[in-house]
């Protein structure tokens, strides 16, 4: 999720934390946020799939519930992260319904 208390440092901040994210770790990106499409080029910048990038507005924690719920398996890790303002809990929160 987006880390909103970067100042005029996020959108680079966010697209270096992209270019951190192997795409041989990870299966897939689950991205909330409004803000959060640096983080995305940051990952495509170093070979992240495109395909496997699911991104979703703030608004919407359904939707990135169902991207989890589409592309992950029993057993599979999901760590998640954001500034506290993103309320990142309302995706879990899909999942207890």
């Amino acid at each position: 999720g987006d880390i909103l208390e970067l100042g005029e440092m996020s959108d680079e901040i966010h697209r270096k934390i992209g270019n951190a994210i192997s795409p041989e770790v990870f299966n897939n990106l689950f991205l909330f946020g409004n803000h959060i499409e640096y983080l995305s080029l940051g990952a495509k910048e170093v070979g992240f799939p495109a395909d496997r990038i699911f991104i979703t507005p703030e608004s919407d924690p359904e939707k990135c519930a169902a991207h989890i719920r589409n592309n992950c398996i029993d057993g599979d890790i999901i760590f998640m992260k954001a500034s506290r303002k993103i309320r990142l809990e309302r995706v879990l929160d899909c999942f207890r319904k």
